[in-house]
């Protein structure tokens, strides 16, 4: 998908978190997405390459970066499922002149069924990549959810 919008009077927070005006925004880029199933193996890509400016001085907006990315792989077995993703953010500018740098980030998933239970484990941000969604904000660090789940049999 291709895209352009203009936007007028959109409301963005200054560096001390007070709604302000912006009078004319323009954001413009290009979205592509794909999925195939190849045999027991799901795969799903998604990027987005935009540029999201104040249409009066052409600055770009905080926070937002010129490229996202997304990947996904994941194995179903019958009772046996693993997957991985890719996660990529592109550097933007934050306030008070900080420039973000772009980060990747990579997360497991793996799924266990057996009769009416379900275990599932996601292990976020595999290396314990240290990055800022925000300036003065610390992401979120390696994480392990294990969960059991059970479904009542027809």
């Amino acid at each position: 998908t291709v895209f352009a919008a203009r936007y007028r009077d959109k409301i963005a927070n200054d560096a001390n978190f007070v709604p302000q005006n912006v009078s004319r925004l323009k954001n413009g880029g290009l979205e592509i997405a794909a999925r195939q199933q190849l045999g027991l193996w799901a795969l799903a890509g998604e990027a987005t390459l935009q540029n999201m400016v104040d249409a009066d001085t052409e600055a770009r907006q905080l926070r937002r970066p010129r490229q996202q990315l997304a990947w996904r792989a994941y194995r179903d077995a019958g009772a046996f499922g693993a997957g991985v993703a890719l996660r990529h953010v592109g550097a933007r500018p934050d306030f008070g002149g900080v420039a973000l740098p772009s980060h990747t980030l990579v997360d497991l998933s793996a799924r266990w069924r057996f009769a009416a239970w379900t275990w599932s484990a996601v292990l976020d941000n595999l290396f314990d990549r240290a990055y800022q969604p925000t300036a003065g904000f610390n992401g979120k660090p390696r994480s392990l959810f294990v969960s059991l789940a059970w479904q009542a049999q027809p």
